[in-house]
Order: structure tokens, then C-alpha cells, then sequence
């Protein structure tokens, strides 16, 4: 199955709502008010989303869309944005139907 890479961020942005404590600033806004969240979003400086919690994030993006160790952790740890980790996702599908 084929995912827009509009599908993909949203999943993103609802396992960062689903899988992340309020405790984390940028989150907890997140959770307030969704709208202002873009594939722009940047998991450091606009949610506070340090490295440790980025790899769990890629670890539940990898289970959603079947391609568990699949996507490298570069990929991963690299992804500086929302969109970032999308393009990932993304490529690791295209890679995995190909």
C-alpha cells in the first residue's frame, strides 16, 4: 500500500500525541492546539524532543507501517524535522515494495 507523504505526517504527529508525556514542553503545546504543528516542525527546538525519544519515535513509525528495522538510524537520528522523518518513512516504503 502506498502512503502520501501528507499521510505519513500526520501519522507522525499522532504517535507524537499518542506516545510522548505532557511533561515535554513542546508536546504538551502540541496537544493544546495541533494546528500550528507543519512537516516543518522541529523535533528539537520546537518540541523538545531529545534524541532518545526521536528513536523511539522512528521504533513506532517503523511498527505502523510494517518496515520495523528496515529504516536505518541515520535516517532516523538525523531527521531534524517532522517532514524529515516522513521522507524516511517514505523512502524505506518505496524501497521495501520496490
Amino acid at each position: 500500500m502506498q502512503y502520501s507523504r501528507e499521510q505519513i505526517i500526520d501519522e507522525i504527529k499522532s504517535l507524537i500525541l499518542k506516545n510522548f508525556d505532557d511533561e515535554i514542553p513542546g508536546v504538551y503545546t502540541m496537544k493544546k492546539d495541533p494546528k500550528p504543528i507543519t512537516e516543518d516542525t522541529r523535533f528539537g527546538s520546537d518540541l523538545n524532543i531529545d534524541s532518545f525519544s526521536l528513536g523511539e519515535l522512528g521504533y513506532e513509525a517503523e511498527v505502523k507501517y510494517g518496515i520495523k528495522n528496515l529504516m536505518s538510524d541515520e535516517d532516523i537520528y538525523t531527521a531534524q524535522t517532522i517532514g524529515d522523518l516522513a521522507d524516511a518513512v517514505q523512502k524505506t516504503l518505496q524501497k521495501k515494495e520496490g
